[in-house]
């Protein structure tokens, strides 16, 4: 049977239909080609517990294309896979075993795969996505650049995991998704713990979508007070985001943020936001409140993203908020992929009347040029740092310096986490600006802060 199948396959793949089965760039398999194979050798009894699936994706290669051309791409392309069928070929000359046959296609952009079969032993898989894994690390080359690119890798195999066809190719996705969460260049087997992360992350997802559409989420304001006053003027608050389900159950945003950003729903989430921060401050302004300052968090797919900022002039507009009262908070992380086009970004918005906050600095990929090319209006000092900095040397002149810097850079600054007097006390005496922190005051509902503003 197997001789019989792959003998149809190198008829097909020879065949005058050749070119509707190959991929144009590598001269592998494409997609067609591997789903047809797949089937053929799925269906052989003999083989079925003998195959299995590897999928092998390309890690941030999008990213190599913007930055670098589809030219020096497709040279990637080339390599990586003339790499991965040496690696198969090392593997099956190592086992000794006649019987191993595989086919290797460019399923998509950016991703291969290996279906393998006729082997003795799973483990034979497991030295094969080893030996593609160690490929990745000798840089590429390509005409005008030398990168050093990885890549996620998963398996999965026929009979004892996959019944099928379909779950064969399932599983092994989920495995290769198991190993990009993990970091570059991994290799991963299935294992059903992935299928109950993948079940749980589908839930995760259809409740975020529920919570927009069903307007479960809210808004709080933990208010930010001026240090020169004493902290008894409260003139400005940050919007912070609240998830209460239908059911009562309160998520925090330690769980559902980094999950959004995670899984391609944080623009969705930080529309929400903006757009609920503008009906509130058109509602204060409506009863003639219009002096409180508001600022509202931003992740880096959203700053990534030109749809969202349209969409922050388009709520301005559409709410006739004032600009002027509103401060933009970004993460370090926002700005290090690519700072000339972070750039860009924070002029448009600058342009617009929107204040640029730097949160969490010092905590992630520090840098004076940040601050130096950047338009940044205001440093926010992280909880790290003001956690004992009353009695921590260290702490406290890291604080003592981020203020003396921002004072010369003719920026404000803010000091986040106070939770104790002795903390304000030191913040206070360093020149701080603001204090933001549980020692004053917690996130708040709207009618709450504006009372406490009174």
């Amino acid at each position: 049977m197997r001789s019989k199948v792959m003998h149809y396959l190198s008829k097909l793949f020879s065949s005058n239909r050749k070119y509707s089965f190959c991929d144009e760039l590598t001269g592998l398999g494409n997609i067609k080609y591997f789903h047809e194979s797949l089937a053929l050798h799925a269906s052989s009894n003999k083989d079925a517990d003998k195959l299995s699936v590897i999928l092998i994706n390309i890690d941030g290669f999008k990213d190599i294309n913007n930055c670098y051309g589809y030219s020096a791409g497709n040279e990637i392309l080339l390599e990586i896979s003339k790499r991965i069928q040496s690696a198969i070929n090392y593997c099956i000359h190592e086992s000794i075993d006649e019987f191993i046959s595989y086919n290797l296609c460019r399923v998509s952009g950016d991703e291969f795969s290996i279906a393998i079969n006729g082997y003795d032993k799973s483990s034979f898989i497991t030295s094969v996505m080893r030996k593609v894994s160690s490929g990745f690390k000798e840089p590429v080359a390509t005409k005008s650049e030398t990168l050093v690119i990885s890549a996620s890798i998963g398996a999965a195999e026929y009979s004892t995991q996959a019944q099928s066809k379909q779950e064969l190719i399932k599983f092994s996705d989920m495995a290769m998704c198991n190993a990009k969460s993990s970091g570059s260049n991994q290799y991963r087997w299935f294992s059903r713990e992935m299928e109950t992360e993948s079940i749980e992350k589908s839930v995760m997802i259809s409740k975020i979508k529920k919570a927009i559409q069903e307007n479960e989420f809210s808004l709080s304001y933990q208010p930010k007070v001026n240090c020169k006053e004493g902290g008894t003027e409260l003139k400005e608050a940050e919007a912070l985001i609240r998830w209460k389900t239908k059911s009562g159950e309160q998520i925090s945003p330690a769980e559902f943020i980094p999950f959004a950003e995670k899984n391609g729903l944080s623009n969705d989430i930080g529309k929400w936001v903006f757009e609920q921060l503008c009906k509130d401050i058109k509602g204060l302004e409506d009863n003639n409140i219009s002096n409180i300052k508001f600022s509202f968090n931003v992740s880096p797919n959203q700053l990534k993203d030109e749809v969202f900022r349209l969409f922050i002039e388009k709520m301005i507009l559409k709410y006739k908020v004032n600009p002027n009262k509103l401060q933009m908070e970004i993460t370090e992380h926002c700005i290090a992929e690519d700072i000339s086009k972070t750039k860009e970004t924070l002029l448009k918005i600058k342009k617009l009347g929107i204040e640029i906050s730097l949160d969490d600095f010092g905590t992630e990929y520090s840098s004076l040029q940040f601050l130096s090319e950047l338009p940044i209006d205001i440093i926010k000092i992280d909880r790290i740092f003001v956690s004992g900095c009353h009695e921590n040397r260290k702490r406290g002149a890291i604080i003592n310096a981020i203020v003396a810097l921002a004072n010369g850079l003719g920026m404000q600054s803010v000091a986040e986490g106070v939770e104790s007097i002795q903390e304000a006390k030191f913040i206070i005496k360093s020149g701080c600006t603001q204090i933001q922190g549980f020692y004053y005051h917690k996130p708040m509902p709207l009618k709450e802060f504006v009372t406490a503003t009174q």
